[in-house]
């Protein structure tokens, strides 16, 4: 193991990335040196002082683990050098939290695969303040909504939900806005992410295999599918008062479907200049439903659901149940 002194003395900061609000408390993590991962990369080994608590008492409370980069692309070692993080307001680089599968412990210098488990979740920072709290700056709607897409595709990834493998190339920024404005609508900054995100599933049979669910019921939409839902909602729908009629005031302006659940409903996000990203839930026959002021928030409830265990896929059907992604026992993505 690369020592201490080796690797000169660094102090992280961390935050419980399951913690609520934007005023968690702030923890110090003391680097003790640097470990050899499974999948070639080094990961971090730190003292996290106070220990971060059990998760559900599902896991001890963790005064020493091995830190780990969380998304592809978002290296921890690039905010420790150079101080570049995954939020340039604020640099901060989200990580696994990783503790040893019995009988290998943190004394080891490499791990094999299998020998560390997914603890927890955490953001590290350079510097306390480095985290949006009282006193800082909030995240905007797109600024949260890039961090909360790529976690619900890592946890996707980690629970082994075969919508993971389907996901479609993301589309470029100037073609969504391009075919937002040909139908008239204003591009509104969260929805240009989502489609830059995935841009739905590939191999799409339209919309039946249970394969392509982001969660039970619930299938994901091309930007294509999504216009065309658009027109049929819009020119449909609403020509005939069969949803919204009795409180137009609460229809929410230019929405755009990003899902299709079963019964033909949808999740839908707003590009009207007062509630832009905006989510609404929409369907036929009752009048819509706000989900939140920002897209960030559904996504952010979407990853919540697969990581606490509201359902899971067991290869071949949707498995419901109390169990979370933490308590399935050692599945390490490296």
């Amino acid at each position: 193991m690369e020592t201490q002194k080796d690797a000169q003395r660094r102090i992280l900061y961390l935050v419980d990335g399951d913690g609520d609000g934007w005023d968690p408390p702030v923890r110090q993590a003391t680097v003790l040196g640097r470990v050899q991962l499974a999948n070639g990369n080094r990961g971090w080994l730190v003292e996290i002082e106070p220990p971060l608590a059990a998760w559900r008492d599902r896991v001890p409370e963790i005064g020493r683990a091995v830190l780990a980069d969380h998304y592809v692309g978002t290296s921890l070692d690039d905010l420790i050098e150079r101080g570049i993080g995954l939020w340039p307001s604020h640099p901060i680089a989200p990580v696994y939290v990783c503790t040893a599968v019995p009988p290998a412990t943190l004394e080891q210098t490499a791990f094999a695969d299998g020998e560390l488990t997914i603890a927890h979740w955490a953001d590290a920072a350079l510097r306390p303040d480095a985290f949006p709290g009282p006193g800082h700056r909030p995240m905007s709607g797109r600024e949260r909504l890039r961090p909360a897409l790529l976690k619900l595709e890592d946890v996707l990834r980690f629970a082994h939900a075969p919508i993971a493998e389907y996901l479609a190339p993301g589309l470029p920024e100037d073609e969504v806005q391009n075919k937002l404005d040909a139908v008239g609508i204003d591009a509104c900054e969260e929805l240009v992410t989502w489609f830059g995100w995935h841009d739905g599933t590939s191999a799409n049979d339209g919309l039946g295999s249970q394969t392509r669910e982001l969660q039970p019921g619930v299938r994901l939409l091309s930007f294509d599918q999504a216009l065309e839902q658009h027109r049929i909602i819009h020119g449909e729908l609403l020509a005939k008062k069969r949803i919204g009629a009795d409180r137009p005031d609460r229809f929410p302006a230019d929405i755009v479907p990003i899902t299709r659940h079963d019964g033909s409903s949808h999740d839908v996000v707003s590009c009207g200049r007062a509630d832009a990203g905006s989510t609404w839930f929409v369907s036929r026959d009752e009048p819509p439903e706000p989900n939140g002021p920002h897209l960030a928030d559904l996504v952010e409830r979407l990853w919540g659901r697969w990581w606490h265990g509201a359902y899971r896929w067991d290869g071949e059907r949707w498995i419901f149940g109390p169990q979370g992604l933490l308590g399935i026992g050692p599945n390490v993505p490296w």
